[in-house]
Formats: structure tokens, C-alpha cells, sequence
């Protein structure tokens, strides 16, 4: 190789020559090594914003789909809520209307049939009231007469067995007198229900009762009773009647106790004494007096069947029998 194309280096004194293509091509080798690594790392530089720019591009995508869950839908009006109390206020309201309008259609429906009744002459509704009645005949006959009656007290002397706050306790406790084969009779009166085993016309006849009880295993206590006299509008006929049942009780009440005392005797003339009264029924007659003939019936069939058997069974209903005339009498008042 040519001098000319050759480098003269000195090295510890002596020339030495070095190629000078060789030396070129090194440095083109060199050259094309860091174009190479410029261009790898270019390329790299670029995947990498291509790799980002692919990454961002997901997460748009990703965003865009996002709003599936967020669908914005078209506004609806907002329901009206009531609080629960005023829901539970209207709630009773409506159940108050409902019934007021159910019981009034059945009243109406009431009140309309005994009008057609009365109108029409059907028979009467109560079984217990005497034929040839007022009520058989069509009901009360012209309560335009009806007018203001007074009407007496009536005082007596009751056996008391027991005063209940309930009415199912002054049963349970009666329940042990019929066991007995003795009856008990439960008159509510001011919230209480009192237990009365018996009725006399004095308390000394009261007394004689009450031992009668206790030889039985009951423990009594003799007390007077009262109902009011009272004032009501009625036909006069019908309020006379009625004015002689009290007078008829009154009568036949003393010989109940000597039943009781004796143990025997007659009832019959006790019997004549309330059929005479209910014989004497007026045409003007309501259905108000219809409890009280059906206590005084009772009590008739109960003195006919002492007069049959002589049993006590029969002398303690006819002394319910008492007890609920007079009670009756007490309603018929008010």
C-alpha cells in the first residue's frame, strides 16, 4: 500500500504506520453504529409515544363507555309522600266514613222495614208478646196520643253475691250457683256487673234468703236496691198497663220469699195474678213494654212448674224471674 495512504505514528521512538482506509472504515463503522443506535432509539422513543398514545386512546374509549352507567334518563316527577302520621290520620278517617255509611244503609234498611210493618200489618217480631197485642194487630196504635206519664220508684232488697268489673267474671261466679241448682241474675249498672242471688220485699225477708244460701256453701250480703221513678212519653193506655205491672210485682214478690222459707206451698195464684196482668195488654202497647211481658212470662211459667215438681230450681227462677221484670222496668225508663 502506498505511503501516502498510510499514517505515520511514533511510538517509543519508532514510526509506525497505520492504514488510512482502515481508520475510515473504523470510523464509518463507528458512524453507522451510533446512527444505528440513534435510529433504535429513535424507533423506541417513538413505540413508546405510539405504545402511550395507544394506552390514552383506551382510556378515552374507556371514558366514552363509562356514560352507559351514568344513562342520564328524562326527569320524572317526584311522588308525593305523606308522613305516616298523616297516612295512619287519613287511613282511620276513610275507615270511620266507611262504616258510618255501612251502618247508616243498614239502619235505613232497619227503619224502613218496620215502617212497611206497621203499615202493612205484619206479624209481630217479638214471639214472646201475647196475642191480640198491639204489635200482632200492626204495632202501636197512634203514638200521636202518647203523652208525659210518671212513673213511681221501685225499692226492694237484693241477695248479693258478688260485684264484677267484668261481665265473664259475674258469670264464672254464677256458673257455682247453678251447680247448685240455684240461678243468679247480673245487672250491669256504672261499669259494674253486680250478682244478685235472690230479691225480697224486705230486708228481714232478705235476711231469710241469704241463710238459705250460706247452709248451700254461698257467702251473701242483704242490701236495699233502688230504681228511680222516671218520666216518658207513651200512651196513657200503655203507661197505665205498665204502672199496674209494678203494682202486680210488688204483690206477688213477698210470697216468692215464703216459697223460698217453706219450701212449699202454692204458686198458682201468683201465676193467675201476672196472666190477669198480661191479659189486660192494650191495643196502644209499643215494643218497648215487650222485655217486660217476656220477664213476666218467665216468671208464670216458672210458678207453674213449682206447682208440677215443687223444685227448687223452679223457686230460684222464678226469683231471676223477679230480678228481671225489674231490671226491665229500669230500661223501660231511659
Amino acid at each position: 500500500m502506498d505511503k501516502h495512504n498510510k499514517i505515520s505514528v511514533r511510538i517509543n521512538g519508532e514510526d509506525t504506520y497505520l492504514d488510512r482506509d482502515k481508520d475510515v472504515k473504523e470510523k464509518n463503522v463507528t458512524d453507522e453504529l451510533v446512527v444505528a443506535k440513534e435510529e433504535q432509539a429513535s424507533a423506541i422513543e417513538e413505540w413508546m409515544e405510539e405504545q402511550e398514545k395507544k394506552k390514552q386512546t383506551k382510556e378515552e374509549v374507556k371514558k366514552e363507555k363509562l356514560p352507559v352507567f351514568e344513562r342520564n334518563y328524562s326527569p320524572k316527577k317526584r311522588s308525593f309522600s305523606l308522613p305516616s302520621e298523616m297516612k295512619q290520620l287519613l287511613i282511620a278517617a276513610a275507615s270511620a266514613i266507611l262504616v258510618g255509611t255501612l251502618i247508616g244503609f243498614i239502619m235505613i234498611r232497619i227503619f224502613g222495614g218496620i215502617e212497611g210493618s206497621a203499615n202493612g200489618g205484619a206479624q209481630p217480631a217479638m214471639p214472646a208478646l201475647q196475642s191480640g197485642t198491639a204489635q200482632d194487630q200492626g204495632g202501636v196504635s197512634g203514638n200521636g196520643n202518647a203523652q208525659a206519664l210518671s212513673f213511681p220508684g221501685v225499692s226492694a232488697y237484693v241477695v248479693q253475691a258478688g260485684i264484677f268489673s267484668t261481665e265473664e267474671k259475674a258469670k264464672t261466679w254464677a256458673s257455682n250457683l247453678s251447680e247448685k241448682g240455684l240461678e243468679g241474675y247480673i245487672w250491669p249498672r256504672d261499669g259494674q256487673f253486680y250478682l244478685f242471688a235472690g230479691v225480697a220485699s224486705s230486708k228481714e225477708n232478705g235476711e231469710k234468703i241469704a241463710t238459705y244460701l250460706k247452709d248451700q256453701g254461698f257467702e251473701t250480703f242483704v242490701k236495699e236496691w233502688h230504681v228511680g221513678s222516671g218520666e216518658k212519653k207513651v200512651a196513657k193506655a200503655e203507661g197505665t198497663w205498665i204502672q199496674s205491672g209494678v203494682e202486680a210485682w210488688k204483690n206477688v214478690l213477698p210470697a216468692t220469699t215464703s216459697l223460698i222459707e217453706t219450701g212449699s206451698g202454692t204458686a198458682s195464684e201468683l201465676a193467675a195474678k201476672v196472666d190477669a196482668w198480661k191479659k189486660a195488654i192494650p191495643n196502644e202497647a209499643s215494643e218497648k213494654t215487650a222485655p217486660i211481658q217476656e220477664s213476666f212470662n218467665q216468671f208464670s211459667q216458672a210458678a207453674q212448674a213449682f206447682e208440677q215438681n215443687k223444685s227448687t230450681t223452679s223457686l230460684w227462677d222464678m226469683q231471676t224471674s223477679m230480678l228481671s221484670v225489674w231490671h226491665d222496668y229500669e230500661q223501660y225508663l231511659k
